[in-house]
């Protein structure tokens, strides 16, 4: 996050891409990523 910037003030983001390490990862595993 940009400096002054709050978490609080994140609404959503936005992930784009081919998918990378995660698109053969089952989908039951996403809610361990960090």
């Amino acid at each position: 996050m940009p400096s002054g910037e709050k978490i609080e003030d994140v609404r959503r983001i936005i992930l784009t891409g081919s998918g990378g390490p995660f698109r053969t990862r089952d989908l039951k595993t996403f809610s361990d990523i960090t």
